[in-house]
């Protein structure tokens, strides 16, 4: 889909088989589009709306309660204006409440999947690590058990990343009040799967590389002094947190620009890029508090396993490893399924709520939300 960020007029296309595309609708003769009344009044002047439907819209009333019913239009999760701080966390809360069949349900098995994949393609690597046995520590780093480790590690992050894709479906829906059904995310979801496995490796990349300098910045600083090595190796790290830090805020929205404007990897980045400018701060201030709020509740969610464990095999001299390693992938489970679900719902909704503010996009949903109520 061609980028026309220029002139404000992307296209969201629509994840559920509808138009092609969502343009923005075209504005009024005064040079301004109409806004949405509460009860879903709309001028129906964007041409992909009037060629299918030919049907008018009322226009909002005036006086001076028009514009505070337009900022109070909610057809599905979010308010459909630029919002604030507290609202876009509580619309990453109320995507979950709105779509549960799909957030809960349908992202709890693919969790559950990633969650087998995790525990047991490094069922040797954990077994080891939780044994009393001094012979089967000597194999918890060996070869095989930390290979199987780690290509459990990126089964799991794949099958994550989709999630967070499922999610991003499930969210663009539920701004304007739909609710897909968990087999349409899926297709849909299936079908943005390259384009974000692609996106995926090409940051996997880029933290390798990264990596890859502040190494060899160490070992040639090395070859000079070892103090300069020290001094090189602790600025390079501290380098690489900054610059990491920035570009995941800068590229925050890639996947949903990916899945929602079906993008390819590269332009989904650029659009990321373009969406995020002059917002850098606000942005990571919300995703971080989503990160802790997540983070508490991984803690909660482990905590109680951690605690209870230790009594449960007080008198034993040799615990079921088996046991307690699914005692902690269940608690693991819990723990992934509500942090990842969260996250990418807050994150879909500051995708939305970017476009809000930097193109009008709110008008556009209210007009998708009136034809989808037509």
């Amino acid at each position: 889909m061609a980028d026309n960020s220029a002139s404000g007029n992307e296209a969201w296309a629509s994840p559920e088989g509808g138009p092609q595309g969502w343009a923005s609708p075209e504005t009024a003769g005064s040079g301004a589009p109409m806004p949405p009344t509460p009860d879903g009044g709309w001028q129906a002047n964007d041409p992909v709306a009037g060629a299918a439907t030919g049907q008018q819209y009322p226009y909002p009333p005036a006086g001076p309660n028009a514009a505070d019913a337009y900022s109070r239009y909610k057809p599905g999760i979010i308010v459909l204006r630029p919002l604030g701080f507290g609202q876009i966390l509580d619309g990453g809360i109320k995507a979950l409440r709105h779509n549960p069949k799909v957030m809960i349900g349908l992202n709890g098995a693919v969790t559950l999947a990633a969650t087998v994949a995790m525990f047991g393609l490094g069922y040797q690597y954990f077994s080891s690590a939780f044994s009393f046995d001094t012979s089967a520590n000597s194999q918890t780093f060996s070869p095989g058990s930390i290979i199987s480790m780690v290509a459990g590690y990126l089964v799991a992050t794949l099958l994550l990343t989709m999630v967070t894709v499922i999610s991003s479906v499930s969210v663009g829906r539920s701004v304007i009040g739909d609710v897909i059904t968990p087999r349409d995310a899926w297709k849909r979801s299936m079908r943005r799967m390259p384009t974000v496995l692609a996106i995926t490796l090409l940051m996997l990349l880029a933290i390798l590389l990264g990596y890859a300098v502040v190494a060899g910045l160490v070992i040639v600083s090395a070859l000079v002094a070892t103090w300069l090595a020290i001094v090189v190796g602790l600025l390079g790290v501290l380098g690489l947190i900054v610059l990491f830090v920035w570009l995941g805020i800068k590229l925050s929205i890639t996947l949903p620009a990916s899945v929602l404007e079906r993008l390819g990897p590269v332009a989904s980045m650029r659009r990321s890029w373009r969406l995020t400018t002059g917002r850098f701060w606000m942005i990571l201030s919300v995703l971080l508090v989503a990160t802790i709020i997540t983070s508490f509740i991984q803690s909660f969610a482990s905590a109680p396993v951690y605690m209870i464990m230790p009594f449960m095999f007080l008198n034993s001299d040799s615990p079921p490893a088996g046991l307690m390693l699914v005692v902690l992938a269940v608690a693991s489970y819990v723990g992934m399924l509500a942090s990842t679900v969260f996250v990418a719902s807050v994150t879909a909704v500051v995708y939305t709520d970017q476009r809000m503010r930097r193109e009008g996009f709110d008008l556009v949903l209210a007009q998708a939300s009136v034809r989808q109520g037509a």
